[in-house]
């Protein structure tokens, strides 16, 4: 849908375009496609096509004449962005060479700004700032599922250890190359950590494992696939054409059974979470509290008009229920869903008035406050500052034909609307 409201947009700025240029007489067809050719000035960008912000949210920073600047947003004024010189003389002395400038265009940030990670050829390599240390290893191939999803590593929060599946099978792996196995009972119909067709596909649930905050423990969903009707797809594109049995739900028929369990990284002791009895509905959302004390998911019935929030214990894998809406004909997905840091409340959005709202939760399920009543709807949560006490969204006006960011104090007061058009 993105995709297509950018090309529509794009496609609405040449017609202006040529309105304006040609006297309103519009350009159909082969000549349309002949002047696009022609005129390569059309239609021009200016400024960034993609903000990176550092992470402390200072600054933004972009990259020119093969190195780094950070820019004020303010100010306009430009500095450094890394100690160059230092992280090239720890790259040099890891891969005993001699290089002068940044060998990378592209990184990315960890563990909130202390380290930067970035690629040369097919060796990663992890810069640590304070101890001004790097290191390197070899990356995990990553591996393609539903619509071209590529899947990877995951870092653990303290960066010693990654997690990825092989064989619908769950890993993990040291900075030194030492392998340990999870499980050891996957197969294309039991996937341990890699999602099927249904979860990404229907619920944008393309994440199947979550490293704990305390990186002892990961828990995964594991999908039985074999209730599910398989369907022959030939891929005939290919120099050998291929057949694939794709497991396909069919509106009314068998869906995947899924399963929660917590891998213990030392122990390799999982345990299973309770979910229920009823295996003919869907498991997804799976996030850990920030204290690690539990693992939450949602569970949705096959109606799609009860959705149900728990929170596990993962010593024991007993749960508690946070809190359960129904509506008569359909429940959306939730898809804000924010633990607070004080590990005590929870932001949850609902469209239990008829228009999506946000409320403040305590853990033990109890509404503490329903924090907006604008009746817009919001569409979504994009950051909770809880230094400050702030929770933003977007929502829309007009009959849905606006969008607008607004904030709003997590006591509920001092609601805003901070764009004008």
């Amino acid at each position: 849908m993105k995709n297509h409201v950018r090309h529509v947009l794009l496609l609405s700025l040449v017609f202006l375009l040529f309105t304006a240029s040609f006297s309103g007489a519009q350009i159909r067809g082969k000549d349309l496609y002949e002047k696009l050719s022609q005129e390569k000035d059309l239609v021009k960008f200016e400024g960034l096509a993609r903000l990176a912000w550092t992470p402390d949210g200072s600054a933004y920073y972009l990259l020119e004449d093969k190195t780094f600047f950070k820019v004020d947003p303010e100010t306009g004024a430009k500095s450094p962005l890394f100690d160059d010189a230092a992280i090239l003389a720890s790259y040099n002395q890891i891969t005993h060479k001699n290089v002068e400038e940044l060998p990378f265009s592209r990184f990315s940030y960890l563990g909130g700004g202390k380290k930067i990670q970035f690629l040369v050829g097919s060796i990663a390599y992890i810069y640590d700032f304070a101890a001004d240390e790097m290191v390197s290893y070899v990356p995990q191939q990553q591996i393609r599922g539903v619509r071209g999803r590529m899947y990877g590593e995951a870092f653990s929060p303290d960066f010693k250890l990654r997690a990825y599946t092989r064989d619908y099978n769950l890993y993990v792996q040291d900075l030194d190359g030492n392998e340990t196995a999870l499980t050891t009972d996957g197969h294309k119909d039991l996937r341990n950590g890699f999602p099927d067709w249904v979860y990404p596909e229907e619920l944008s649930q393309y994440q199947a494992f979550w490293w704990s905050p305390d990186s002892k423990k990961i828990a995964f969903m594991q999908f039985d696939e074999s209730p599910v009707t398989k369907y022959p797809i030939v891929h005939d594109v290919a120099p050998r054409p291929e057949l694939e049995m794709q497991s396909y739900p069919k509106a009314g028929a068998n869906n995947p059974i899924v399963t929660f369990y917590i891998a213990d990284v030392e122990t390799k002791k999982l345990t299973r979470i309770e979910s229920g009895l009823d295996t003919n509905v869907y498991l997804f959302r799976g996030k850990w509290t920030p204290d690690g004390k539990y693992f939450t998911y949602q569970r949705l019935n096959r109606w799609q008009n009860v959705i149900e929030l728990f929170a596990a214990n993962p010593a024991t894998g007993k749960i508690k229920q946070l809190l359960s809406e129904e509506d008569p004909c359909y429940i959306q997905a939730n898809f804000d869903l924010h633990f607070l840091g004080d590990n005590l409340h929870f932001i949850w959005t609902s469209e239990r008035s008829g228009w999506r709202e946000i409320y403040l939760y305590n853990l033990e399920g109890k509404l503490a406050r329903q924090l907006t009543d604008a009746k817009l709807p919001i569409s979504r949560i994009s950051a909770v500052d809880e230094d400050n006490g702030w929770v933003f969204f977007s929502g829309a006006e007009n009959r849905g034909l606006e969008s607008h960011f607004y904030r709003v104090k997590l006591d509920g007061t001092d609601f805003t609307k901070l764009t004008k058009e």
